[in-house]
């Protein structure tokens, strides 16, 4: 099972009280222009490989935002009030330097594999090798 939530989907179901979506079959989906559907997908791709932004994730991660982020003051800690510019660099290098592993996609057909493999191997946070 794959479970992902990024983008405030969980939000707005829970917003209208909904818990959860369940699909099941057993049918295979067939586009209408098999050819058409293929060559779309194949651009599509293309687009999104080639995008600085997703270029960007790529390499870094949702955490290389994390400086940019924190200078522009887009981080919901303590509700939007200032927060880490003075250390942001230094914490994004910390983590870079001793908890990332490798990237990693979140399923085999992802072309952003903006996830990352990491391990935290010291202080109170310790946790094993796990994907973030």
């Amino acid at each position: 099972m794959i479970i992902e939530g990024r983008a405030g989907i969980g939000a707005v179901m829970g917003s209208k009280n909904l818990f959860g979506v369940a699909v099941m079959g057993r049918g295979k989906v067939v586009p209408a222009d098999p050819a058409a559907s293929t060559a779309a997908l194949r651009t599509a791709m293309k687009v999104i490989r080639e995008s600085r932004g997703i270029q960007a994730l790529m390499k870094h991660g949702t955490m290389g935002d994390y400086v940019a982020n924190s200078v522009a003051g887009d981080f919901p800690t303590k509700n939007w009030r200032p927060n880490f510019q003075d250390r942001a660099e230094a914490i994004y290098e910390a983590y870079a330097a001793n908890n990332l592993i490798r990237n990693a996609s979140c399923h085999r057909g992802c072309p952003v594999a903006c996830g990352r493999v990491v391990h935290v191997i010291a202080g109170e946070r310790t946790a094993p090798i796990s994907l973030s």
